[in-house]
């Protein structure tokens, strides 16, 4: 009984942390995108995040995983951290950072559907409301309220699509890399990005860019975003997903709006009526879904 309570403990203190640290990335992200172009933002982000992780495989002598298993934890790689990367980083030239933060509660709702259809999750009856009404909310913060009405579908649909990649991750980690321990998978799987992320950068001059004093706010902002926000963030990530289900674990994106909201007042950004009910709508949804 006190292991149980324990885990549960546990697995809420990451909950929290992790709502925290993913709350403040778009944040970041917006102020790396105030020097950086999106693919250099995304790229920069996943090279400081292998870095930081490659203390963990440091005095790991034998690895014994399988050609299945490596296999999984190089497309965790791309579908939990680089693909999502540049597709924030792109929608978020057209998306303020509060808007990005609230899209990215989709995650549990692809989650369940991914559950469904590739690993014959049971769907309760219930829970079909709520993912009607999770489409709804996501539909509605394509339309910009603050001025008048102007269509940002394309930001919507890249944000939407990295919430699909991390959808499918969770239950990539959960049924195929379950006997994979944590560090290993986050460690491993950004790893393998470093070579490719440093050369692009290398070719497109950022690594001469961030020489530049007028760019050191952005630099910074991006070498938080990547030691934080994606590398300790996977690690801890990846513990809560051994210890909870997929689909609490995805709940967190319950919480990251108001955490990226009140980043976006204090950084003078104002939701109008169709982000506030998008919102509302979004969270209701969710809940329904996530309910027992």
């Amino acid at each position: 009984m006190n292991f149980i309570k324990n885990q549960r403990s546990l697995s809420w203190i990451l909950f929290i942390v992790l709502a925290l640290i993913w709350g403040s990335a778009y944040i970041l992200i917006k102020k790396g995108l105030e020097a950086f172009e999106p693919f250099q933002v995304a790229s920069f982000r996943i090279l400081v995040a292998s870095i930081v992780l490659v203390p963990l495989v440091i005095g790991v002598r034998k690895v014994n995983l399988d050609s299945k298993q490596w296999f999984f934890i190089i497309l965790s790689g791309f579908l939990g951290s680089l693909f999502p990367a540049f597709l924030f980083a792109t929608a978020q030239q057209e998306l303020d950072s509060a808007e990005a933060g609230i899209l990215s509660s989709m995650t549990p709702v692809f989650t369940l559907l991914v559950s469904k259809f590739a690993f014959d999750y049971k769907i309760r009856r219930y829970q079909l409301p709520g993912i009607l009404l999770a489409f709804i909310g996501a539909s509605l913060i394509a339309i910009n309220g603050k001025d008048d009405l102007n269509f940002q579908w394309k930001g919507v649909l890249l944000v939407m699509l990295a919430t699909v990649c991390y959808a499918v991750n969770l239950n990539f980690i959960k049924y195929k890399l379950s006997e994979v321990p944590p560090k290993l998978i986050s460690s491993l799987s950004l790893i393998a990005l470093i070579i490719p992320t440093a050369i692009y950068l290398s070719w497109t001059g950022f690594f001469g860019d961030i020489l530049i004093g007028e760019n050191s706010t952005a630099f910074w902002s991006l070498v938080i975003l990547g030691s934080t926000s994606t590398g300790l963030a996977l690690l801890l990530f990846i513990k809560l997903l051994k210890i909870a289900n997929p689909l609490f674990s995805s709940s967190i994106t319950f919480a990251i709006p108001f955490v990226a909201l009140a980043w976006g007042i204090v950084d003078g950004e104002v939701l109008g009526f169709y982000e506030l009910l998008s919102l509302f709508m979004m969270l209701l949804g969710i809940w329904l879904i996530s309910k027992k």
